[in-house]
């Protein structure tokens, strides 16, 4: 957990099974204050590629209320061929469904060559 400024920003991962990953958490970001364009109290929204915004009600240690952000986080995948990558399963999901990893290589389902070696 790391305080900057107004922010509490939060982050850790964790990775289920050994060709598909799930994080469990994201990265989090807390802002306090007015929500932007005039949300209101438990609107959501959409945010960056893959992440998600709620509008937060005032509290005893926020009063002016605020909006938290989450997103998928850092991974770290160590891939022991050089021809399998990594990619996102189901990119255009919402979140947290676009934050799951995929392993692709010769031979699965959806590998593209193109991919492999670093090469894109």
């Amino acid at each position: 957990m790391e305080v900057c400024g107004k922010m509490l920003i939060l982050s850790g991962v964790a990775v289920a099974a050994m060709f598909f990953f799930s994080p469990a958490h994201g990265a989090m970001m807390l802002s306090p204050g007015a929500c932007p364009d005039g949300k209101q109290p438990g609107e959501s929204w959409s945010s960056g590629d893959c992440g998600e915004c709620t509008c937060l009600a005032p509290t005893d240690w926020m009063s002016e209320g605020g909006y938290s952000c989450a997103s998928c986080g850092v991974y770290s995948i160590q891939l022991d061929n050089p021809q399998c990558y990594t990619t996102k399963e189901t990119p255009d999901a919402s979140y947290p469904q676009c934050c799951n990893i995929a392993v692709r290589c010769p031979g699965d389902d959806g590998y593209n060559e193109t991919y492999a070696n670093g090469s894109n």
